[in-house]
């Protein structure tokens, strides 16, 4: 594996957890119409977007407009694996060699 493909992968990881971490501080700090906190299980994950009703959701967009041109990293690094069929199963269990 070369040093690019390298820095493509960690910059795809890196782009994940900008997503992962904005979210969480958005919904942590949340407060909806009514004054009810986040909860996944009430609520769609574009809310913590919506302007005027999240307090952080400048963050939360900001996150995604960062880590969405970032993650195509991850597609760019993996796409030889994804060209021959062979590649993406050795691809998939690498960790049962190691």
């Amino acid at each position: 594996m070369d040093s690019f493909s390298s820095f493509l992968g960690y910059l795809g990881l890196f782009a994940s957890a900008i997503i992962v971490i904005t979210s969480v501080v958005t919904a942590f700090n949340y407060k909806g119409k009514k004054g009810e906190s986040y909860s996944p299980l009430n609520h769609f994950v574009s809310e913590l977007g919506e302007v005027g009703v999240a307090a952080y959701a400048a963050v939360f967009n900001t996150g995604l407009i960062f880590s969405g041109p970032t993650g195509k990293a991850v597609i760019v690094d993996f796409s030889p694996y994804f060209s021959d069929d062979r590649k993406f199963c050795e691809l998939l269990v690498f960790a049962k060699d190691t």
